[in-house]
C-alpha cells in the first residue's frame, strides 16, 4: 500500500479549490440544464495560438437577461490536447460582469490544442461555454542562392530549410526583379524540412528572394532575410582562320570562322581593308555548329587586314577575333595552243587533242572541253609533260559539229590562260552484232543459252533475239540491253520438240546505223512418262478420309498432277497436287455424299517430259451418323424477357430444315422450323410469357449423306424482380408539418398496392400509416402529419402478385422534432450549401466549421436517455468537396461512430444516437487513410495483434495485423499522437495528416531479450575470461610453490654455511 504525507498548505489548499471548482462547475450544470436559465457567460484568449513559455489570458463576461453580472463565481479549467489539466482557477466578475485570469506556459509544453472550460454560477443559476487556443513551436527559415552570379537561360538553385525540421509544408518564394515586378513560386520541405528548387530567371540585372512558410497547427510561421544574385549576359567569342595567308592577285581566300556560343539566327559581320583602306563588309549567316565562311577574292594587290565580330544580343554579349593580314601579290602572263586530228571522224572514232603551255609549265592541269551550241562541256583533264606539252585521244559518241579548246588556272607564278577554238565534225557510224547458241542440240525443258556482243562495245542497248521453227515468220522472244563491252545474254527454256532458228538485230540510233547478226539452228527432242493412282480406303462412310496416291514414272518432281472425281450424283470434282522429289503424290479427301465414285489421276508434262492418264479406280461411301445440340441462354430468366436459343448439326449441314418446339409450363406447344447457316448452325428467340420450367425440342431428319438426329433441353422463366424505393420530403420534418412519403416501383407495376409503415420503438413494432395504389407510371404518394416528437423510422413495401416479386423499401430513421436547425454555408469554391438536423435533446445547435471541414452539433439532454440527432448532408455538399457519403468521418464526442444512413433525393438523411449528456457530434468532410507499419526492437514487423491507440481530432484504436500492419481509414487533418501498446506501452509516434499517408514505429518489442543476448554473450567471454585467467594462477601458483621450495633448500644450505664457517671462526680463535 502506498502511503503520501502531504505537509505543504498551499498543495493541500490547491487540491480543496480545484474538488470545489469541480463540485460547483457540476452542481450549476445540472441546475441550468433542469431550469433553463437565463444566466449566459462568455469566454476567450488574448491570442489564438501561443509559443511555450508566453502567459495565456483567459477573460470573459457573465450576462444575465442581456445585463453584466457583479459577483458571479466563474471556475475555469483548461486541459491539454490529450485531456489532462494544466491550469484551475476560480474569479468573481467587476461591476461590468467582467473576469480575468492568466497563467504562463511551461517551457516544456504539450504542442495542439488546448480546452478552456468556464462554468458561471450566480444565484442558483449556472451557465458554461469553452473555447480553444494552439500551443505551437516557433521556427526560423533560411534562404540561400547558388550560384550568387549566373548567365540569362541558367538556373539558380534556392535551398534552405525550416528549424526545427517541418515536413510537407508549403514553403513560398518571392522574387523581386530588376524592374522592381515581384513574381513568386512555391516549393514543399522534405522529411528534414529542407527544400531545394531550381529557378530559371528570365531578366538580366540584379535580383532578389525571400523564403516565407505560414506555419502550421504546431508551428509558427517564418521568413528568412533577402538574398541577391545577378544575371548577366551570356559571354560570346569568335574565331577567324584564312586558309592562307598569300595569294596572287585573282585568286580567292577562303575564310573561315567560329561563333560559340552557337545563336541561332545570328549573323556575322565580315570586314576587308583594302591596302588603301577602304572597307569590304560580309553579312555572314552561321550554321547549325555556329560556323560560318566566306569565300573572297581581293581586286588590289597589297597587304589586306580581315576581322570578324557580331553585335550580340538581348542574351549575348557581343565579340570580334583577331586581326589577320592578308598579301595579295600580281602574277606574269601565258599562252596555251590546241589542235586536233583528224578533224572529221565517225562517231565512237578516235580524235587525238594535244598543244602545250608557253612558258613551259611543267605537270600542271589542262582541262579540255567541246561546244554543244553555246554551251562547253568538259572532256577530261589531263597535265603536262616535263615540256609542257598535253596529249589526249577522244572518242565522241555523238554526230554533230564541234568545237574544240583548252585551258588552264594558272599557278603561283602565272596567270592562267586559253587557247584558240578548233572546229570537229562527227559522221554517224557503222555496227556489227554477233550470235552464239548453246548447246545446239537440247531436250524439250532444258536451257538454251544466246549471247552475243555489239560493236562498236556500247552498254544499255536494247538488243532483241528472234526464234522461228518450221519455216514460220520470225517471232520475238525477248529484249536484253547489253552490258559492259557491249555483250548480251539470254536464257531460253525450251518449251517443245523440233527444230529452232535464233538470230539478233538492234535498229541503230542517231549516232550509229543498226544490224542484224547471223542465223543459228537449234534441235529440241522430248521424253515420255507413265503415271498411276490408288485409293484407300475401297470402302468408308461420309465424312471419313479417302486416300489418293500414286507416282509419275520417270520421276518428275515439283509438277501439277490433277485429279479428278466423279460423285454419285454425276459432279466432278479436280484437285491439284504437286509431286514430291520421288515423284510420288498425295492427297486426302472427304467425300460429303453416300454413293459410288470414281477416281483418275494424270499430269500435261513439262518442257522435258510428255504428260500421262492413270486408269480409272472406284470406291463406296455410306451414310454416317449426326447429332444436333440445343443450348438455351440464359438457363433462368424473368417473365417477359426473351431466351436465346442455340444448336447445331454436326457434322456440319447448310441450308437443311430444323424442326424446334417449345414446351410451355401449360403444356401448349409452339413450333417453328429454322434453317442452318453456312457453320451448321441455328438459332431462335422466345418471349416468356408463363412461369414456370419449359421444354425445347429440336430435330432435324437428315439427308443424302447423314441420318437425322434430336436433342432436348429446358429452362425456367421466374417471376419478375422489383424494387421499390421511399423518399420523404421535407427531408428533416418539423412536428405538425405535412410529411410527402413518395416513392415508385420498377419495372412499373401498375395498381399495386403499397403500404407506408411507421415505427417509433427503433423498429420492435411497425404500423401501416397507409395502403395506397400506384399509378400508371408504378409512382406513389401520401401525405401525412406527425403530431409528436421523437425518433420515427418509415418505410414501404408491396407484396407482389402473380408475375412480379414484390419488395420493401430502405427504413428511414428522422427525428421529427419542434425546430429544425438550418446552417447556410459558404465554401471557399464559392458555393452555397444549406445544411439541417434535427434532435430530440433538450437543447441543440448546428454549425458548419468551414476551416477543418466539418458540420458540429451540440446537443444536451437528461442523463440517462438516448439521444438522437438527424442530418440532413446534401449532395450539392459531397460535390462541392468531391468525395461520397461513405468517405464520411461520424465523431461523437471525438469517438467515431456508425449512423444509419437513408438516401433520398436530394442527399443523405444521417441519424446517429447516443446516451443523453452533453455531446458534440462532428461531421468531417474530408478524411484521410493512414497506413501503420508497426516494427519490433530489430525491425521485423510486430506479431498479430498489437493495440495502436490514435490520440487527436478522432481518438480511436485499432490491432494489427500478421504483417504488423494496421489502417486507420477516415481521419480528419490535423495533428494525430499514436501510441502501441504490445501488452505495456511499447513505442509511440506523432503525424500531421494532410494526405493519406504511411508511417513507421518502431518499438521496443523484442529489446529485453537482445538485450539478454549480449548479456548471455558477454556472460561467455567473461566466464571464459575467468578459465583463462583461472589457468594462468595455477600456473603462477605451481611456479610460486616450486621458487618456494628452491628458497627453502637454498636457505637451508646457506643457514648450514653460515653455521659451518661460524664454528670454524670459533675454533679459530680458540
Amino acid at each position: 500500500m502506498l502511503k503520501v504525507k502531504i505537509t505543504s498548505p498551499i498543495f493541500l489548499f490547491t487540491i480543496l479549490l480545484t474538488c470545489i471548482s469541480l463540485l460547483s462547475i457540476t452542481l450549476l450544470t445540472s441546475i441550468c440544464i433542469l431550469a433553463n436559465p437565463a444566466l449566459s457567460v462568455t469566454v476567450s484568449t488574448d491570442k489564438e495560438a501561443y509559443r511555450r513559455g508566453e502567459s495565456v489570458t483567459i477573460s470573459g463576461l457573465v450576462l444575465k437577461d442581456g445585463s453584466p453580472v457583479s459577483g458571479a463565481s466563474v471556475g475555469l479549467i483548461v486541459k491539454n490536447p490529450l485531456g489532462g489539466t494544466v491550469f484551475v482557477d476560480q474569479k468573481s466578475t467587476d461591476t461590468n460582469g467582467r473576469y480575468s485570469t492568466s497563467f504562463t506556459l511551461p517551457s516544456d509544453a504539450m504542442v495542439g490544442q488546448y480546452t478552456v472550460s468556464v462554468t458561471a454560477t450566480y444565484g442558483g443559476e449556472s451557465a458554461t461555454s469553452s473555447a480553444s487556443f494552439r500551443v505551437k513551436l516557433s521556427t526560423t527559415l533560411t534562404c540561400s542562392v547558388s550560384p550568387s552570379t549566373a548567365v540569362i537561360g541558367g538556373s539558380v538553385s534556392i535551398s534552405g530549410a525550416i528549424t526545427p525540421a517541418v515536413s510537407g509544408v508549403t514553403v513560398t518564394l518571392t522574387f523581386t526583379r530588376p524592374d522592381g515586378s515581384i513574381t513568386t513560386i512555391s516549393t514543399s520541405t522534405g522529411a528534414d524540412g529542407s527544400y531545394t528548387v531550381t529557378y530559371t530567371p528570365n531578366m538580366i540585372g540584379s535580383w532578389s528572394v525571400v523564403a516565407s512558410w505560414i506555419g502550421d497547427d504546431t508551428h509558427f510561421g517564418a521568413t528568412s532575410p533577402a538574398v541577391s544574385f545577378t544575371i548577366t549576359r551570356i559571354p560570346s567569342s569568335i574565331t577567324l582562320s584564312l586558309n592562307a595567308t598569300s595569294i596572287y592577285l585573282g585568286r580567292s581566300i577562303l575564310v573561315e570562322g567560329v561563333l560559340s556560343p552557337v545563336v541561332s539566327g545570328a549573323m556575322v559581320t565580315v570586314n576587308y581593308t583594302s591596302p588603301n583602306g577602304t572597307v569590304i563588309s560580309r553579312l555572314l549567316p552561321i550554321d547549325a555548329t555556329g560556323g560560318f565562311r566566306d569565300v573572297f577574292r581581293p581586286d588590289v594587290d597589297g597587304v589586306w587586314k580581315i576581322r570578324a565580330g557580331w553585335a550580340g544580343d538581348a542574351t549575348h554579349s557581343p565579340a570580334l577575333s583577331s586581326i589577320y593580314e592578308l598579301t595579295v601579290v600580281k602574277k606574269k602572263p601565258s599562252t596555251i595552243t590546241c589542235s586536233v586530228s583528224p578533224s572529221t571522224i565517225q562517231a565512237y572514232g578516235n580524235v587525238t587533242i594535244s598543244g602545250a603551255i608557253s612558258p613551259v609549265r611543267a605537270y600542271v592541269q589542262v582541262v579540255l572541253q567541246y561546244k554543244v551550241g553555246e554551251l562547253w562541256v568538259d572532256i577530261a583533264t589531263v597535265r603536262t609533260g616535263s615540256d609542257g606539252s598535253y596529249r589526249y585521244v577522244w572518242s565522241p559518241e555523238n554526230v554533230g559539229s564541234y568545237f574544240i579548246r583548252a585551258y588552264w588556272l594558272g599557278d603561283e607564278e602565272y596567270e592562267g590562260s586559253m587557247s584558240v577554238e578548233q572546229p570537229l565534225t562527227v559522221l554517224k557510224g557503222s555496227s556489227t552484232l554477233t550470235i552464239h547458241v548453246t548447246p545446239l542440240y537440247a531436250v524439250v525443258g532444258g536451257n538454251v543459252t544466246i549471247s552475243g556482243q555489239l560493236t562498236p562495245n556500247i552498254p544499255n542497248i536494247p538488243v532483241t533475239i528472234m526464234m522461228r521453227t518450221g519455216g514460220e515468220p520470225w517471232m520475238n522472244i525477248s529484249t536484253v540491253n547489253t552490258g559492259a563491252g557491249g555483250v548480251y545474254r539470254y536464257v531460253w527454256i525450251v518449251p517443245a520438240s523440233g527444230v529452232f532458228q535464233f538470230k539478233s538485230f538492234w535498229p541503230g540510233n542517231v549516232n550509229l546505223n543498226g544490224c542484224e547478226s547471223d542465223v543459228v539452228n537449234v534441235t529440241i527432242v522430248a521424253k515420255s512418262t507413265t503415271i498411276n493412282c490408288t485409293v484407300t480406303p475401297s470402302k468408308l462412310k461420309v465424312g471419313e478420309k479417302v486416300t489418293f496416291s500414286g507416282f509419275i514414272n520417270p520421276p518428275v518432281s515439283g509438277v501439277d498432277v490433277s485429279i479428278e472425281v466423279v460423285k454419285p450424283d454425276g459432279s466432278v470434282m479436280r484437285f491439284t497436287n504437286k509431286t514430291l522429289a520421288n515423284g510420288g503424290y498425295i492427297y486426302v479427301y472427304y467425300p460429303d455424299i453416300a454413293g459410288s465414285y470414281t477416281v483418275q489421276a494424270s499430269w500435261s508434262g513439262n518442257v522435258e517430259y510428255a504428260g500421262s492418264i492413270s486408269g480409272k479406280l472406284t470406291f463406296d461411301v455410306a451414310k454416317s451418323s449426326s447429332t444436333i445440340t440445343v443450348t438455351p441462354t440464359p438457363s433462368s430468366a424473368e417473365l417477359g424477357s426473351t431466351v436465346s436459343v442455340f444448336g447445331r448439326i454436326y457434322p456440319v449441314r447448310i441450308n437443311v430444315e430444323v424442326n424446334v418446339t417449345y414446351i410451355k409450363p401449360s403444356g401448349v406447344r409452339v413450333s417453328r422450323i429454322l434453317v442452318t447457316s453456312v457453320n451448321g448452325t441455328f438459332s431462335d428467340s422466345i418471349t416468356l410469357d408463363e412461369v414456370g420450367v419449359w421444354g425445347v425440342v429440336v430435330s432435324w431428319l437428315g439427308d443424302a449423306s447423314y441420318t437425322g438426329a434430336s436433342s432436348s433441353s429446358s429452362f425456367t422463366a421466374t417471376k419478375r424482380i422489383t424494387t421499390i424505393t421511399l423518399a420523404i420530403s421535407p427531408s428533416l420534418p418539423k412536428v405538425g408539418e405535412d410529411i410527402t412519403f413518395s416513392g415508385v416501383i420498377s419495372p412499373v407495376v401498375v395498381n399495386a398496392t403499397v403500404n407506408i409503415r411507421v415505427s417509433v420503438d427503433g423498429g420492435s413494432t411497425w404500423s401501416v400509416i397507409a395502403s395506397i395504389p400506384t399509378d400508371s407510371a408504378g409512382r406513389y404518394s401520401y401525405v401525412w402529419r406527425a403530431l409528436a416528437s421523437g425518433a420515427y423510422m418509415f418505410k414501404s413495401d408491396w407484396l407482389g402478385n402473380a408475375e412480379c416479386e414484390g419488395d420493401e423499401s430502405q427504413v428511414i430513421k428522422v427525428v421529427i422534432s419542434e425546430e429544425v436547425k438550418q446552417s447556410s454555408v459558404t465554401l471557399p469554391t464559392g458555393i452555397t450549401v444549406l445544411v439541417s438536423s434535427s434532435s430530440n435533446s433538450t437543447t441543440m445547435d448546428m454549425g458548419f466549421n468551414v476551416e477543418e471541414n466539418k458540420v458540429v452539433v451540440n446537443a444536451t439532454g437528461p442523463s440517462g436517455t438516448t439521444g438522437l440527432t438527424s442530418i440532413f448532408i446534401p449532395f450539392t455538399l459531397l460535390e462541392a468537396y468531391n468525395t461520397t457519403i461513405d468517405k464520411l468521418a461520424f465523431l461523437v464526442d471525438g469517438v467515431p461512430v456508425t449512423p444509419t444512413i437513408a438516401v433520398l433525393p436530394d442527399g443523405y438523411i444521417v441519424t446517429v444516437s447516443y446516451t443523453h449528456s452533453v455531446h458534440v457530434i462532428e461531421v468531417y468532410m474530408v478524411t484521410y487513410t493512414l497506413t501503420v507499419r508497426v516494427l519490433d526492437y530489430k525491425g521485423a514487423p510486430l506479431p498479430e495483434g498489437a493495440k495502436v491507440v490514435v490520440y487527436g481530432p478522432i481518438n480511436t484504436y485499432a490491432f494489427t495485423n500478421k504483417t504488423g500492419v494496421v489502417v486507420f481509414s477516415k481521419l480528419p487533418a490535423g495533428n494525430y499522437t499514436l501510441e502501441v501498446y504490445y501488452g505495456p506501452k511499447v513505442g509511440s509516434s506523432t503525424i500531421n495528416m494532410v494526405k493519406d499517408s504511411s508511417l513507421t514505429i518502431n518499438t521496443v518489442v523484442g529489446k529485453l531479450e537482445a538485450e539478454y543476448e549480449q548479456l548471455t554473450k558477454s556472460y561467455s567471454d567473461l566466464q571464459k575470461s575467468f578459465q583463462d585467467l583461472k589457468s594462468k594462477y595455477e600456473q603462477l601458483t605451481s611456479s610460486y610453490s616450486s621458487l618456494m621450495t628452491t628458497f627453502t633448500v637454498t636457505s637451508i644450505a646457506l643457514l648450514l654455511v653460515i653455521a659451518l664457517l661460524s664454528i670454524l671462526l670459533y675454533k679459530r680463535r680458540k
